[in-house]
């Protein structure tokens, strides 16, 4: 999780430790970055405004490495113009702040298994 709000961070990692998820927390954009290209994630959760850069460079840089990892963004942020940019560098998700923790945690679920969304889809 890239995350420049401290107390949002540890808030957000306590929640997602509880459901049985290891989360590596780091709240500067550079530093973010550098764990995404070097360590194996299941996904990353990335913050859109932060220091030393920002979520959407760090999306960008990643896809241009041909990183796979899904990307959610979480972000204050809930214009459409921000989400489609988002998306259209390469992140798989986009959450708007305030959420629900069920809802970013039934996201999650769907990025990490995408066969089991187009299972659920078939009916």
């Amino acid at each position: 999780m890239v995350e420049d709000q401290e107390e949002t961070a540890a808030l957000l990692k306590q929640r997602l430790e509880a459901e049985c998820y290891a989360v590596d927390i780091e709240h500067d954009g550079e530093r973010g970055f550098y764990k995404a290209r070097t360590n194996d994630y299941d996904l990353i959760l990335l913050d859109k405004s932060l220091p030393g850069k920002d979520g959407y460079a760090i999306c960008s840089e990643l896809r241009t490495y041909k990183m796979t990892t899904p990307i959610m963004i979480l972000s204050v942020a809930a214009e459409i113009e921000d989400k489609v940019s988002l998306l259209n560098c390469g992140a798989d998700d986009y959450l708007a702040k305030p959420y629900a923790f069920s809802e970013l945690a039934g996201r999650m679920t769907i990025l990490q298994n995408p066969t089991r969304s187009a299972n659920s889809r078939r009916g």
